[in-house]
C-alpha cells in the first residue's frame, strides 16, 4: 500500500493518476472535487509490477508529476 498526501490551498477538482514509464495510464485514483486541506490517497499496487511508477496530480490550476518506485 502507498500512500500519497495532498495539501489542497483551497477547494478544487483533483485528478490522481499513475502512469507507467512509457506514459501508459495504470490507474485513476482520484477525480473529484476535494475540499481544502491535508488529504490522503492510498494506492494499492499489489497488482502491479516492481518498478518505477509517474503519478501526476491536478488541482485546479496547480500541476505536479512526481516518480515513485514499487519494490515487492
Amino acid at each position: 500500500m502507498t500512500e500519497i498526501r495532498l495539501d489542497l490551498s483551497r477547494s478544487s477538482m483533483v485528478v490522481l493518476k499513475v502512469y507507467n514509464i512509457p506514459g501508459q495510464e495504470v490507474e485513476n485514483l482520484v477525480s473529484m472535487e476535494m475540499s481544502a486541506g491535508f488529504h490522503s490517497v492510498k494506492w494499492d499496487a499489489r497488482n502491479v509490477g516492481s518498478r518505477t511508477y509517474i503519478y501526476k496530480i491536478v488541482a485546479g490550476e496547480f500541476t505536479a508529476v512526481k516518480k515513485m518506485v514499487v519494490i515487492k
